[in-house]
This record gives structure tokens, C-alpha cells and sequence, in this order.
């Protein structure tokens, strides 16, 4: 859907084009980005009014809920997006190259580590009805959910064991090479087979959050 309004930035007159990506999530409301387009310049709108339907836009959309799935699906697609990068490592003799392909592992890692923290925020919501305290503790947030789903859900328990074996005991390590508050690591070393595993892992959280958000409806629409 095109109309013409004033940039933000330099009050021109351009041409827009609007996309709303909605799913109806119970009887009474939806989860939906509103996507904008211009020119030069795009937004991503959390909060407006309007349904799918007509006689629906009054409804206003929000959910911090989707804003969380929103930044997850953010990361996860930019670690995908790095993996396919650090991949051509192994095809490469230029050692030039091979050093400038190796930066981009704690940039992947970090986004992965990211990814898993917010999926788990965003089923929080999802579960409990009540936004998650803002800790960086993934085997909490995971061990919380594991107590109100009464289960384990092992593709976050893959995701926290490749996470902890390189953690160890900081959480910053992705963001500072930091083994504690106050060192740092002597030497970085991964291999060319993680890259697979963090592919597999991203995969497999999308599909066992998905199956989670179904259940949760299911029982809803069972009363």
C-alpha cells in the first residue's frame, strides 16, 4: 500500500509503502509488525490500530512479547548471516582473508548467545503473562519455564551446554573475552565444526518455541 508524507528527517515529500505482517494469537487481538518504507530509510512499527479485518481497526497491537521475537529473530539472522561468512574459512589459503573471516566468530557467538537469552524472555511472557526480569542468566530464565511447562525442553538445554563449555564461569565471555570481572582470557581458539552445531541449534529453538506457543494456545482454546 503506497501514500505519499513528509520524511521525518528532511521534511520531503516521498512515496511509502506500507506492510502489516499479523497473526491472530487469540479471539480477542493480534501480534503484528507494521513494516514502512522508503526511499532511504525504514521502520519497523510495534504499536499501531488496525486488525486484519475491516470492522477490526480499532484494535491497537502491542505485545512485548513480539517486540522480544522481533530483536530474536534480529539476532538469530544476523549469527546465520556471519556463520555463512566464517564457513568460507576452510576454503581459503589467503591468510589475510582467513584473519578477516576468524573476526567475525565473537560477533556470531554473541548473536547466538543473544538470540538464546531473548527466545527464552520471549516464551516468559508467552507462558507466564508478566515480563521477565531483565537478567543475563539463560540457565534461570531456562530453569523457570522448565518449572512452569513441568518438562524439560532439551533444545535450549543443547543451546545452554555449548553456551556454558565456552562461558565457563563468566557470562561475559562473548562480550569481553573475560574469564571474570577482572581477567581476561590468554588465548581464543574454535573450530570450523561449531559453525553446523549453532546452525542446527538456531533451527531447533525456532521449531521447540513454536511447538510451546501451540501448546499454550491449544490449552487456552480448551478453556
Amino acid at each position: 500500500m503506497a501514500e505519499k508524507i513528509k520524511c521525518p528527517y528532511c521534511g520531503k515529500e516521498i512515496v511509502t509503502r506500507k506492510d502489516k505482517i499479523s497473526k491472530k494469537v487469540s479471539a480477542s487481538g493480534y501480534q503484528a509488525l507494521e513494516y514502512e518504507f522508503g526511499d532511504d530509510w525504514y521502520t519497523v512499527n510495534f504499536c499501531f490500530n488496525g486488525g486484519m479485518d475491516k470492522d477490526e481497526e480499532d484494535i491497537e497491537n502491542f505485545s512485548e512479547e513480539m517486540v522480544l521475537g522481533y530483536l530474536a529473530t534480529c539476532y538469530a539472522n544476523s549469527c546465520l548471516t556471519l556463520i555463512s561468512i566464517l564457513e568460507k574459512y576452510n576454503t581459503t589459503e589467503n591468510l589475510t582473508e582467513k584473519r578477516n573471516i576468524a573476526s567475525r566468530y565473537l560477533p556470531a557467538m554473541f548473536c547466538f548467545r543473544q538470540y538464546v537469552e531473548l527466545k527464552l524472555k520471549e516464551l516468559y511472557i508467552d507462558i507466564k503473562n508478566e515480563l521477565p526480569n531483565f537478567i543475563h542468566d539463560i540457565e534461570v530464565l531456562k530453569n523457570t519455564l522448565e518449572r512452569e511447562l513441568k518438562v524439560n525442553i532439551v533444545a535450549f538445554d543443547q543451546a545452554l551446554d555449548f553456551i556454558k563449555d565456552k562461558e565457563k564461569e563468566s557470562q561475559t565471555f562473548f562480550r569481553y573475552l573475560s574469564k571474570n570481572a577482572s581477567e581476561y582470557v590468554d588465548k581464543l581458539q574454535f573450530c570450523v565444526a561449531e559453525f553446523d552445531t549453532v546452525r542446527k541449534l538456531i533451527l531447533n529453538i525456532g521449531k521447540c518455541s513454536q511447538e510451546i506457543k501451540n501448546r499454550k494456545l491449544q490449552e487456552n482454546s480448551n478453556g
